[in-house]
C-alpha cells in the first residue's frame, strides 16, 4: 500500500495474473473508477516477488486461500503501535501521492498511478503544490523585481531628465 498508493481493496484483491513482471505492472479489473492498468515500481516488483504463489491471490485469505484477503486492521493497529502513528491504513495513499508530487512528478502522472480518472480528484492530495505555487510566486516575483530595478529605468508618469 505505502509503495503503490493503491487502494487497500486494490492491494488485497490483487491476483497474480494480473501481475506483469516484464512490463512491470499490473492490470487491475475491477477498481472504484473501472479496469486500470498501473505501473509498479522496481521495489514493489521486488517486494512481489518474494511472496510465494499458493493460489491466485497475491494475498490469499488466512481462512479461505480460494478467495483473498478481506481486511488488515489488525496488522495496521500493530504496525501503528509500533510506529507511534495516529493515520488511517488510506493515509498511505495520501502520503504515497504526496511524496510523487513533492519529487516534481506531474499531477496526471500521479492520477494514473493511484487510478483517477478526473485530474480534480488527484489534485486533493496535492497538498505540497501550494508550496511549490508559493516558492515559484516568489522566483517570479524577484526576477520581474530585478529586472525593474533601478538602473536608468525611468518611471512612466515621469518624462526622463535627458543630459
Amino acid at each position: 500500500l505505502a509503495i503503490t498508493g493503491w487502494r487497500k481493496g486494490e492491494v488485497l484483491s490483487l491476483r497474480w495474473d494480473a501481475v506483469d513482471f516484464a512490463m512491470g505492472g499490473a492490470l487491475l479489473e475491477r477498481t472504484k473508477t473501472g479496469r486500470s492498468l498501473r505501473a509498479l515500481s522496481p521495489d514493489a516488483l521486488a517486494l512481489l516477488q518474494e511472496i510465494p504463489q499458493r493460489g491466485p491471490w497475491v494475498f490469499p485469505s488466512p481462512d479461505d486461500p480460494t478467495e483473498h484477503r478481506q481486511e488488515v486492521k489488525r496488522v495496521w493497529n500493530r504496525v501503528r503501535r509500533v510506529a507511534g502513528l495516529d493515520k488511517p491504513l488510506h493515509s498511505l495513499r495520501h502520503t504515497a501521492a504526496t511524496i510523487a508530487l513533492s519529487e516534481g512528478v506531474p499531477l496526471a502522472t500521479v492520477g494514473a498511478l493511484l487510478g483517477h480518472r478526473n485530474p480534480a480528484t488527484t489534485l486533493r492530495y496535492a497538498k505540497t503544490e501550494h508550496e511549490k505555487a508559493r516558492g515559484a510566486a516568489a522566483v517570479l516575483g524577484a526576477a520581474i523585481a530585478k529586472a525593474t530595478a533601478p538602473a536608468g529605468v525611468t518611471p512612466m508618469n515621469r518624462k526622463a531628465k535627458h543630459k
